[in-house]
């Protein structure tokens, strides 16, 4: 017992030495944006602008990284495949505007493509992508990417209600508040959710589903290795 605690005392310290790197990043993050608001730059979260490129690098990012762990993770590829596409659908969405302009008639709906071909692939294997996303969600990987769609979405969207604001805060209330208290809520959550892939592909490489089309070969194989002993 003191050999396996031992044995696993190097991963667990790299991963609290990740999670402290995601808290610092997380930290500097609240802070620049702080700092921002206080120089009165609000240009740089309006709608379209810098911050927006920047969420969207974010959730693009985040996408690249769980397509490229469907090839690092084969066992894992079917719940990757769907978290990327949401995370694509995230990121198209965040240019909403701009993809009104330049696509006609269903504009920024084109996105939806994404989520709608990763559930067509995975319908295609229903048992295997069950048991890949049951393996997953048990994982503290899972509870991260979680986190992250919690604070970029009903938070986000709590906070930067105007008519909430505008009742908390009365005569104070400036519409300016809303955008910054959105935008912001909104990137922390996008980046936290870079980590969260980060970590869903380290931990499902290390610890793939155990697929029942992998029981099935392994039992015929147990099975002729006994009668050879008989």
């Amino acid at each position: 017992m003191y050999d396996t605690e031992k044995k696993d005392f190097l991963p667990r310290s790299i991963l609290l030495g990740r999670y402290f790197i995601y808290t610092i990043a997380l930290f500097l993050f609240f802070l620049i944006v702080a700092r921002w608001s206080k120089n009165h730059s609000v240009h740089f979260f309006r709608e379209n602008g810098c911050f927006e490129w920047l969420q969207f690098a974010l959730l693009c990012a985040s996408a690249v990284m769980l397509w490229i762990g469907r090839r690092l993770c084969p066992n894992s590829r079917h719940v990757l495949t769907m978290t990327a596409s949401v995370a694509a659908f995230a990121a198209g969405r965040e240019l909403d505007k701009i993809l009104n302009g330049l696509i006609p008639v269903i504009g920024w709906k084109f996105v939806v493509l994404f989520p709608l071909a990763a559930v067509l692939y995975c319908w295609r294997a229903r048992q295997e992508s069950k048991q890949e996303l049951l393996h997953f969600a048990g994982s503290y990987p899972f509870a991260l990417m979680w986190a992250a769609f919690i604070v970029a979405v009903p938070l986000a969207q709590l906070v930067g209600d105007g008519t909430f604001l505008q009742s908390l805060l009365q005569d104070d209330y400036n519409r300016v508040y809303k955008t910054i208290f959105e935008e912001a809520c909104e990137g922390a959550g996008y980046l936290l959710l870079l980590f969260a892939c980060f970590e869903s592909v380290l931990f499902l490489r290390k610890h793939p589903p155990r697929l029942a089309l992998d029981s099935d070969k392994s039992q015929p194989a147990a099975q002729s290795s006994q009668e050879g002993n008989h």
